[in-house]
């Protein structure tokens, strides 16, 4: 091990013997009890109502618990809801494939096995690669014909409109995926049989069932627009972490320790209460990415022990209030970064953008 994986693994334990790593079930099935609750609220009004002004209020609701389920099955799917391993699937499950239709095993593939080793790691971190509609770095400039720069030119305009289709596009990804595993048998799991049954069961609990009592039309539109909303909901959570020019893209085989990895290419954003609710710790991205285990829960208190870590050992450790770090999500569509090679090219760039 490294002198810096070493301090690393020092510093995970302390934290241990203080109870970081203690998970907090009770919470999170209470949060998830709330999102449920305020999911069925949002539609008891709908269907109550004709007015536009409560239909918007309540798929805004509606949007917002839809928004707290999937932070929950994130957090589900790092196994920091239960220190028993099948409550944390079942809730992934739920969460993912039933409650949002997105498949679970697709999730763990890009989030837990691509994203998190990879952060911002130009070509291989798919959440950083949104070609061909943007280009969020130099490199995806280059890349591009003539006729797709010039159109680059106004992707800051057109963003909104392609923004809606996010959600979409992440279901269609997660389809593709998973027939890709059903179809091979070397691959194959009994986990991809499972999402696949929790996919079905989305159409079956949120299209076939409210068919029955409602007109198809009124149906296929309250899906449609809460997945548009949560469209905008999931840039709003994700962007302002990764997005900003102070979390860095890097090249494959970028020269630094993995603790550097994290803390170049990741951000914080601070909230208020409901934001700190709906978030479920993604605010917190930096401890999020060095101790993806730890209850969200221990955040707030373990944020000051992980800047002072970053700060003793000279890592970078960036925290902005959420419009701040939403603003500065939308730059890097107006001046796509650059792409560095190691964490000194990264510091020289920082310089030359401040002066």
């Amino acid at each position: 091990m490294t002198s810096a994986a070493i301090a690393f693994q020092a510093f995970r334990e302390e934290l241990a013997t203080q109870g970081f790593f203690r998970r907090k079930p009770v919470r999170s099935f209470l949060e998830l009890a709330l999102f449920i609750v305020a999911t069925a609220a949002g539609v008891a009004i709908l269907l109550a109502t004709s007015n536009p002004v409560l239909e918007a209020a309540a798929m805004l609701l509606v949007t917002l618990a839809s928004l707290g389920v999937s932070t929950l099955a994130h957090t589900a799917s790092h196994n920091a809801i239960s220190n028993t391993p099948w409550v944390n699937k079942a809730l992934t499950y739920f969460g993912y494939p039933l409650f949002l239709q997105v498949s679970a095993t697709y999730w763990r593939h890009k989030h837990l096995v691509i994203h998190h080793p990879h952060p911002n790691v130009a070509g291989v971190d798919d959440d950083a690669d949104l070609a061909p509609f943007f280009a969020l770095t130099d490199d995806d400039l280059a890349k591009a014909n003539a006729w797709r720069r010039a159109l680059y030119k106004y992707q800051v305009a057109y963003l909104p409109l392609v923004l809606a289709g996010n959600a979409f596009n992440v279901i269609r990804s997660g389809w593709a995926f998973l027939f890709a595993r059903l179809l091979d048998r070397t691959v194959r799991r009994r986990e991809h049989w499972i999402d696949f049954g929790a996919l079905l069961l989305h159409y079956v609990v949120w299209v076939a069932l409210p068919m029955l009592f409602l007109p198809a039309i009124h149906v296929i539109a309250f899906n449609l627009v809460r997945f548009a909303l949560m469209s905008y909901g999931m840039y709003a959570l994700f962007a302002p972490a990764h997005f900003p020019a102070e979390a860095a893209m890097v090249r494959p085989g970028f020269c630094g320790d993995v603790v550097e990895m994290q803390t170049l290419t990741t951000v914080n954003y601070r909230t208020g209460w409901l934001g700190r609710l709906i978030c479920g710790g993604l605010e917190y991205q930096i401890e999020h990415h060095l101790l993806p285990s730890i209850s969200p829960a221990h955040y707030p208190r373990l944020s000051g022990m992980v800047r002072e870590y970053c700060e003793r050992h000279g890592y970078a450790y960036r925290s902005f209030g959420w419009p701040e770090a939403l603003w500065k999500s939308l730059g890097a569509f107006a001046r796509p970064k650059p792409v560095h090679a190691s964490a000194s090219s990264q510091s020289e760039e920082r310089s030359r953008r401040s002066t």
